[in-house]
């Protein structure tokens, strides 16, 4: 979720933030509206990713995607190579929730280039973490235990302890499928003691 000085851009994240996403949305609607008459192409762009969030939440997807990518043609108009980034990694998330992997990686792949380029270690390690969940679901465990281990330096370079805590639960769970029961016994641990 992203803000910006409309209010109701500040009331939606409040209610995204406590889970209200019917509140959230009716806000992030006031804000669009607001911003088609007086807004900038920043604040357009801030309040339909903000909108898209909340659809992709409740999962619609047709509705999410076509607010992505008017974010990414705001996006692309100026020059913004990270959320231009940011943008394709949501769309390739919808895709990955659709099953949908060529799609998924297509977008992933076009991200990657741009997270590389722009240094964005967090970011890669959120991306390769859901390149793995895309594999696991689709049954490709060796891909997706790359994937993950890849994930794992990222976050750790980018100091995410959060992250690398779901990348450890992700990682015991796709070893649980693999049979490698020790493997994922040692990952679940290590989420465990993560979160403790």
């Amino acid at each position: 979720r992203l803000m910006h000085d409309n209010p109701f851009n500040i009331l939606g994240n409040q209610s995204f933030a406590h889970g209200d996403l019917s509140g959230a949305l009716a806000y992030y609607r006031r804000a669009l509206e607001a911003d088609r008459r007086h807004g900038s192409d920043r604040e357009l762009a801030v309040t339909l990713g903000n909108l898209a969030n909340v659809e992709a939440s409740l999962g619609q997807r047709e509705e999410a995607e076509t607010l992505y990518r008017q974010v990414l043609e705001l996006e692309r108009r100026l020059g913004d190579e990270r959320q231009i980034a940011l943008t394709l990694l949501h769309l390739g998330n919808l895709a990955a929730d659709a099953l949908e992997a060529p799609r998924a990686r297509a977008y992933y792949l076009e991200a990657r280039d741009v997270f590389e380029r722009l240094e964005e270690v967090g970011a890669l390690g959120v991306l390769h973490q859901n390149t793995g969940l895309l594999a696991r679901e689709l049954g490709e465990y060796e891909p997706a235990v790359e994937a993950f281990e890849q994930a794992l330096g990222l976050m750790r370079r980018a100091g995410d302890q959060r992250g690398v805590g779901a990348v450890y639960t992700n990682l015991g769970r796709t070893y649980h499928l693999m049979g490698r029961l020790d493997d994922a016994w040692a990952c679940c641990t290590t989420a465990l003691a993560m979160a403790e």
